[in-house]
This record gives structure tokens, C-alpha cells and sequence, in this order.
């Protein structure tokens, strides 16, 4: 196989979003017959280590996913740290064991996805190489990167005008906001493609199914009081539990920490989701769910909503119970998600052969 590099936040703060795009950029990559490398920046002398620990723990403690199907019956988190299995998905990837160096050379080198180039992010650190600079290939284009809600005036005086994208073989973004910063900058057309994680036909393979089925799933960093409010009464309502993943809420019945297969399969089995996440909405489309979401939360969330027809799923300003029962036409849906996914999986295809 290829090697192929890929730069994007694998090692940012904890999130099933920012792994989870990251794997599934590694699994698409590995159909088209290269191996992705998440190039490493960071110094860690440990994390060789660290990794070959954690994997060990995981294997005897999970599965070889692929082989078995395992049911996982999660863990309430009152009194652990939310997020500490989480932590350990990064073992999935196959991150470089050494920090980059300019004399390692790839065919192709992957910039994104995630919001490599929101400058208002303050999650991680805004490097040079996440546009192109002091990497070593001859290939380096771009794959969904976004900038969110970043305008162009913020964009240009946060890198003092020194940010041009010509360093880049060929530009796509993962929003139209991100798409037209592009423009003005450079006036070229980047092309608008679709976050890695809808690339992929299904997940089922690598879900790990919790023992539960037909709860109410919170994925949220913030509920507010009248949300909270609104979920509490669609649990009495519908008599259905609410779980909450990746958070601690101590109204909700369970608090779960899982990995990021974990967290697949407990989406999966969800009765309703609600989310003010971006792949949270991903994951409730990818698995055909009842869910609302917040767009009012970020415009990534609005805009994926938007170009799949699913306005009326924003619950910004609605009663959750004034829409978590109306039909959603996912054969409409999914008429236009496979014809973006088709023309994201080609410009990929291309872009990695130079064209």
C-alpha cells in the first residue's frame, strides 16, 4: 500500500466527532488501497508506550472489531471521569511513532477534516502545517477542512495576510462558509465535499451494541434549563430512559463514557436523539433516527441541515415535542447524501492521484 499523511486534529481535545472523522479518513483510505499515517507534531516520548498499554487493555477487554460482535453494557460515570475510555480511541489510528520531520516524504499529504482553520477555536493549536507550509510532498491537497463561523477579515489579520492556500495541489472545504473564505482569498473554486464520516456506506461493523435499546440519547456539550426541561418531559411522555454520552448531566438516568465504538453503537440504538453537535447530527442521519438538533449552537450543524433538506429538524427555536415524532423522508435524504458522497469519493480518488 501507499503511504499516505494525514494532518488533522487526532490528538486535540477528547471528541468522538474529531476521532472518529479521523478514523473513518483512515478506513476509506485503506479501501482505496493506501495506508493512512496521522502525522504527529507534538512531542511525546511516552505515547509509543503508552499506545501498545492502552491497545493491550482494549483488546482483552473489548474486541478485535471485525470478528465478534460484543455487547457492551457501558458504565455510569458519577464517580469516573467522563470521558477516560474516550481517551484511549486514539489507539485505533495509526499515528506516526516519531514528530514529523521535513525529510519524511509522502506521495500525498491529506489537510483535514475537522476545523483545522477556525481561528476562533481555542481547542488546539493553529499550526503552520495545516496550511500546507514545511510539510515534504509533492501531492498536498486539502480534505473538508473548515473554518466554521471564521470571517475573512478574522482569517487574514489572526495570520497577518501570510495565509494565501498556495501551497495546496487542490482545495476542498467541508461548508459553504469555508468554501467561500477560499474564494475570496485565492478566487479559485474549492470544491464542497462531505465530512469523512459520511463517506463510509455503514458503520455497523465497528458498532459495539449496548445490552439497551429504545432511551432517549443526549449528546450535548450544554443543555440549558429549558432544554433540559423539554427532555425531561419527552422522558416521562414516551416512558423512555434518558442516557446522556460523553457528558455528565446529573439529571440524566446514565451517564455513559465509552469509546468511540461505544459510542456508535449506542446511537445506533437509540429511540431519539437529541444533539448540538455536528457529527451528532451526522451519526442520527447516518442512522436513520428521530433526532433534533441545535443549529443555532454553530453553523456547521445549519449547514449540513441545510444541504440535506432537514431544517425542520432544527429545534433552535421549537418545542423538542413539536418535532421529535414527525416523519423524516431519508429516501429523499439519502438521494442527495449519495449523490455528494459520490462526487466527494471522486474528487478523493482524484486528488490522490494528482488529477
Amino acid at each position: 500500500m501507499k503511504k499516505v499523511g494525514v494532518c488533522t486534529l487526532h490528538d486535540a481535545a477528547p471528541n468522538f466527532g474529531a476521532t472518529l472523522q479521523a478514523f473513518a479518513m483512515q478506513e476509506i483510505l485503506k479501501d482505496l488501497n493506501y495506508e493512512a499515517e496521522f502525522l504527529k507534531f507534538k512531542n511525546n516520548e511516552k505515547q509509543k508506550l503508552e499506545k501498545n498499554r492502552i491497545k493491550s487493555i482494549i483488546d482483552k477487554d473489548f474486541i478485535e472489531f471485525g470478528k465478534t460482535k460484543n455487547k457492551y453494557k457501558g458504565v455510569d460515570t458519577r464517580n469516573i471521569c467522563i470521558n477516560s475510555r474516550l481517551k484511549k480511541s486514539n489507539v485505533f489510528l495509526n499515528i506516526s511513532d516519531d514528530i514529523y520531520d521535513k525529510n519524511d516524504i509522502y506521495e500525498s499529504i491529506i489537510i483535514g477534516s475537522d476545523e483545522l482553520w477556525n481561528i476562533n477555536n481555542p481547542s488546539f493549536e493553529h499550526r503552520k502545517e495545516y496550511y500546507g507550509y514545511d510539510l515534504n510532498s509533492n501531492n498536498i491537497f486539502t480534505y473538508a477542512p473548515s473554518c466554521n463561523t471564521t470571517k475573512v477579515e478574522e482569517f487574514q489579520n489572526f495570520h497577518s495576510n501570510k495565509v494565501n492556500f498556495e501551497n495546496f495541489s487542490k482545495l476542498s472545504a467541508r461548508d459553504y462558509n469555508t468554501k467561500n473564505l477560499i474564494k475570496e482569498i485565492t478566487g479559485k473554486e474549492a470544491s464542497l465535499v462531505l465530512d469523512p464520516t459520511m463517506l463510509l456506506d455503514s458503520f455497523d461493523k465497528y458498532a459495539i451494541l449496548p445490552e439497551e435499546k429504545d432511551y432517549i440519547l443526549i449528546y450535548d456539550y450544554n443543555v440549558p434549563k429549558r432544554r433540559k426541561e423539554q427532555i425531561k418531559k419527552l422522558s416521562k411522555i414516551k416512558n423512555l430512559p434518558v442516557y446522556s454520552i460523553g457528558f455528565y448531566y446529573p439529571w440524566a438516568d446514565k451517564n455513559i463514557d465509552a469509546n468511540i465504538f461505544e459510542f456508535l453503537g449506542y446511537m445506533k440504538n437509540a429511540k431519539y436523539i437529541v444533539t448540538a453537535t455536528f457529527h451528532g447530527t451526522i451519526f442520527s442521519i447516518l442512522n436513520k433516527k428521530q433526532f433534533v438538533s441545535y443549529a443555532c449552537v454553530g453553523y456547521k450543524i445549519e449547514d449540513i441541515l441545510k444541504r440535506l433538506k432537514l431544517e425542520e429538524r432544527d429545534a433552535s427555536n421549537k418545542d423538542i415535542l413539536s418535532i421529535i415524532d414527525n416523519p423524516i423522508d431519508y429516501e429523499k435524504v439519502y438521494e442527495i447524501l449519495e449523490k455528494e458522497r459520490s462526487f466527494s469519493r471522486d474528487y478523493l480518488k482524484k486528488a490522490l492521484k494528482g488529477i
